[in-house]
């Protein structure tokens, strides 16, 4: 069933042409005009993603499949510092201990560091706790950092590794992530990020549309490290960076929502693409959709500075087809605005529409397909959420306009993610997607 895929994937590129095509016959110059822009956009996230699919099929076909990393030899294996900022996460940190409880890294070249900030939960005394037994683990109290960026940098001096592993407090990192980001760093790579997989899909059915988010940001970034261009960090952790490097960009971007994106930005700029680590990282998804709206404000809000910042680094940078590309990026809730407003001016068209029609109900059910036959799931929420399929794009749109509210006034909102501390019975991080 995984040949279904590629429609998914190239659905986008599909309706975009079919839209432009038509409104050309019909000489519907606001069409043709939108269209035009929308199929060069879609042109280029069908062959970023189409790679990816390609990489993951072949993968997934092979009798041979890529090995478990060897241990490091601790003679020679990078002192590694994990950094997890937190504050009022004491419902999910225990969980968070216990996953690095089973790194499979010599205890001796890896410390973690949680930096605290002002919880007004019992967060610090269950870390102080949980700190008292275990040696390579340490709490950082601070008052006032603000954000995770702050919080980050405030301990960043201080930390001893050579390569610094960014986690989120609810992260559960899979066993052998420091073995891998070790041997890429090992091979010369000085930045990389992995990717993300939704802890608790199965909590409703808003988490279980995220996971679709999930399988597409896989194909994204596996197509991404087949075409050699910048990953950038997902939903900011699960992303090491060199310390002098990290040191020499000034850090993360203190003020910034997305200080992940930003980060991504003056790497590139300085002329370090992050590289595709393939680690991968639990976390927990919002579980409503109001939840799912705020958090998607604040992302995009930060998408559009580092948009900002991208465009005007590009003469400045080392390079420069590599801020182009980052810029693309960005831009990607612009154009899911774009997006909306092609169907809203192309609607009277019948032939478009009905093209809409059919390859949203084959996107539905190629997707359907790949969850249930090839990944195995069979939750009772899969067909709430894949009849949702559409969401991303009005999400998106909706969540964009906000955001363009937002900057007109000057003003930024950090909404707070609620992390859930529930986990789907039966998934482990060897199951992931």
């Amino acid at each position: 069933m995984i040949p279904w895929l590629w429609p998914t994937i190239a659905i986008g590129a599909i309706l975009t042409t079919y839209s432009l095509y038509w409104t050309i016959m019909l000489r519907w110059w606001p069409g043709i005009a939108l269209g035009a822009v929308l199929t060069a956009y879609s042109m280029y996230w069908a062959v970023t993603m189409g790679s990816g699919v390609i990489r993951v099929i072949r993968r997934r076909l092979s009798r041979d499949p890529d090995p478990d990393p060897d241990p490091p030899d601790p003679s020679s294996a990078p002192f590694i510092s994990v950094i997890i900022p937190a504050r009022d996460e004491e419902n999910v940190v225990r969980r968070t201990v216990r996953a690095l409880d089973e790194l499979r890294y010599p205890r001796d070249r890896m410390e973690v560091i949680f930096a605290e900030d002002g919880s007004s939960d019992g967060t610090l005394e269950v870390l102080q706790s949980l700190a008292s037994t275990r040696d390579w683990m340490r709490v950082r109290h601070l008052e006032g950092a603000g954000s995770k960026a702050a919080a980050v940098n405030r301990v960043l001096r201080e930390a001893r590794g050579d390569l610094i592993y960014v986690l989120d407090a609810d992260s559960i990192p899979e066993p052998d992530s420091l073995s891998k980001i070790a041997g890429l760093y090992a091979s010369g790579v000085r930045a990389m990020a992995g990717r993300y997989a939704v802890a608790n899909a199965g909590e409703s059915t808003v988490s279980r549309m995220v996971l679709l988010e999930e399988i597409a940001w896989r194909f994204m970034c596996e197509g991404r490290s087949r075409l050699s261009l910048p990953c950038p960090p997902p939903a900011g952790s699960n992303y090491a960076v060199d310390r002098r490097l990290l040191l020499e960009v000034g850090g993360l971007r203190e003020g910034a929502l997305a200080e992940d994106a930003m980060l991504a930005s003056s790497l590139v700029a300085a002329g370090v693409r992050p590289a595709y680590s393939g680690v991968v990282a639990m976390v927990s998804a919002p579980t409503t959709l109001r939840a799912l709206f705020r958090q998607r404000i604040r992302w995009y809000r930060g998408y559009l500075e580092a948009l900002a910042s991208s465009v005007r680094s590009i003469r400045s940078s080392r390079d420069r087809r590599g801020m182009i590309d980052l810029a693309m990026l960005f831009s990607s809730p612009v154009f899911a605005m774009l997006g909306l407003v092609n169907i809203a001016i192309n609607a009277w068209i019948i032939p478009w529409t009905a093209a809409l029609l059919i390859g949203m109900g084959v996107a539905t059910l190629a997707l359907w397909a790949y969850l249930r036959y090839v990944e195995g799931y069979r939750g009772r929420n899969d067909r709430a959420a894949l009849l949702m399929v559409p969401y991303g794009l009005l999400m998106s749109a909706i969540s964009t306009v906000s955001v363009i509210m937002h900057a007109l006034r000057a003003r930024k909102v950090w909404y707070r993610d609620r992390h859930s501390p529930h986990v789907d019975e039966g998934r482990s991080i060897g199951e992931l997607i």
